[in-house]
């Protein structure tokens, strides 16, 4: 299976030989299947609510639902992710490697090749790495969290909400895309929201043209 904690492989796909230790370790994790039968699944077992669809998120999920749990896993954002595939790992590596080719092509030792700085399309570099980006989120977490039949995503916005009075456990609404409520009744709450840029408040930075790191990784120039 796809891990979450993998999608930093920015490289094209290609098959990966594995050592007899490598499939021994994958055959004895409760993970190693994406679609484990019903038999190896306690439908009736804990249910475990996770907020946000990070590789925190998504790595959580796939434990438990191994283990057994039912999981419901709700992400409020447009993308599932987080910052890593998204603004983080992947296309900052892939736009470090475009910058160290490029730096290569205008600086190297060899006397008879021309040294001299390349023609740059970023537009074409920005699309090359979006592409891989969107890759990468389809086939290390949209797809593996589809083939587990224990993990329900939820699109929508959680919020803690009191239980009516005598009740048990814990009650989280969720506000839907389309504006309504789903309630979930989960027995333990997971919250893996991560983070986002933060801009300091300093005087004046509001009115110019400034950068987040999630900004500076699709700029267009």
């Amino acid at each position: 299976m796809s891990s979450p904690t993998d999608c930093c492989d920015v490289a094209p796909s290609s098959p990966i030989s594995q050592t007899p230790r490598m499939a021994q370790n994958q055959q004895k994790s409760p993970l190693a299947s994406p679609n484990p039968s019903t038999a190896d699944v306690d439908a009736g077992g804990l249910h475990v609510a996770i907020i946000g669809t990070g590789a925190g998120g998504v790595a959580a999920a796939l434990k438990a639902a191994g283990l057994g749990a039912r999981v419901t896993l709700i992400e409020g954002g447009e993308l599932i992710g987080g910052t890593c595939v998204n603004a983080g790992c992947v296309p900052s590596k892939i736009m470090i490697r475009a910058a160290h080719i490029t730096h290569q092509q205008a600086h190297h030792p060899f006397s008879g090749i021309s040294a001299r700085p390349p023609d740059i399309d970023r537009a074409a570099l920005v699309a090359q790495q979006q592409a891989r980006v969107a890759e990468l989120r389809q086939a290390k977490y949209a797809d593996v969290l589809a083939k587990h039949p224990n993990i329900d995503v939820v699109r929508g916005w959680a919020r803690f909400h009191p239980t009516e009075p005598g009740a048990d456990g814990l009650q989280l609404r969720v506000r839907l895309r389309d504006g309504s409520e789903q309630i979930v009744n989960p027995d333990r709450v997971l919250i893996a929201t991560g983070a986002r840029p933060s801009v300091p408040p300093l005087s004046g930075l509001i009115d110019t043209p400034f950068w987040t790191s999630t900004d500076a990784l699709v700029a267009p120039v």
